[in-house]
């Protein structure tokens, strides 16, 4: 499965685990906020995160 989807209209990243943005107020590649899977010393978002992002 997957654990990320986009929206079609404003093309936000969504980390459906966290039911949060995928990456920080600066889009794509901010590692600044979002969901930080796999930033911080490879650890994922939340235990069972399939790394679809």
């Amino acid at each position: 499965g997957c654990d990320w989807i986009q929206c079609t209209q404003c093309k936000i990243e969504i980390c459906w685990p966290t039911q949060g943005p995928r990456w920080g107020p600066k889009g794509r590649g901010d590692t600044s906020g979002g969901c930080r899977c796999r930033v911080d010393n490879g650890k994922l978002c939340v235990p069972n995160c399939q790394n679809c992002h």
